[in-house]
């Protein structure tokens, strides 16, 4: 049995901003799952559908066991949902969270149990089967970590799937921070941080040839459509000496 304690508003939080990256399609069942890595300092919370990734940390505030090196716990996208459904928290004001939760990691179940209230006097509580855990589902954090290192290095243009690209946008508005963006030298991907709590990885999607020649048609239809950007906006005052 594994067992921590950790905040509500924590936990909630990084399920929020992960969940939209786990895969949604039901054949690939092995990237259909947020994972949790469990140790005695945090929860890592990871998901990827292969084109993005995420991962988001949770402080573990007590341990009633003794751990391994490193548990996992795997939910689908409907234990995620419910377990925000069910365990509603007040933003932490403090350093200490407003709201608690123990989760109790067995063989062939995991319970989440409120523990806020006075010791012996528990809240609501659920109890789930475990996900059968996926050995061939990736190493997120190495890929996040491969993702962050090298150099920075410019992008003249990158190419994204517009809900993967918005997806990050979940994780800007639940950490109430902006979404850096960075290319680095040791990969194609893009490298995502939103504040202190959440890192991500976005894949780009390739251009094929038709589509390259479809673009620059398209840009220059742009550039007929849109005003001259060498003259002055239209309705701008022009100075005196060259009014007519």
């Amino acid at each position: 049995m594994t067992t921590v304690v950790i905040g509500t508003h924590d936990l909630r939080a990084a399920l929020t901003a992960v969940r939209p990256h786990a895969e949604k399609n039901a054949d690939f069942e092995t990237f259909r799952r947020v994972r949790l890595e469990i140790n005695a300092e945090n929860i890592t919370v990871v998901a990827t559908d292969r084109v993005s990734a995420s991962l988001a940390i949770v402080s573990v505030w007590e341990t009633e066991d003794s751990l391994a090196d490193e548990a996992i716990l795997d939910l689908t996208p409907e234990q995620v949902d419910k377990i925000l459904q069910i365990f509603k928290a007040p933003k932490d004001k403090g350093d200490e969270p407003s709201a608690i939760l123990r989760l109790e990691v067995g063989d062939n179940f995991f319970t989440l149990t409120d523990v806020s209230g006075l010791p012996g006097i528990d809240g609501q509580s659920m109890t789930q089967p475990r996900t059968a855990t996926d050995d061939a589902f990736p190493d997120v954090p190495h890929l996040v970590a491969r993702s962050r290192s090298g150099e920075l290095r410019w992008v003249e243009q990158f190419a994204a799937n517009g809900d993967r690209l918005a997806a990050f946008r979940i994780a800007g508005v639940v950490y109430q921070q902006p979404v850096i963006i960075e290319a680095r030298t040791t990969t194609r991907a893009l490298s995502i941080t939103v504040g202190e709590s959440f890192l991500g990885v976005l894949m780009p999607i390739t251009i094929g040839e038709d589509r390259d020649v479809e673009m620059k048609e398209w840009n220059a239809a742009w550039s007929r459509r849109l005003p001259d950007p060498t003259q002055p906006p239209r309705g701008a005052i022009k100075p005196e000496n060259e009014a007519a």
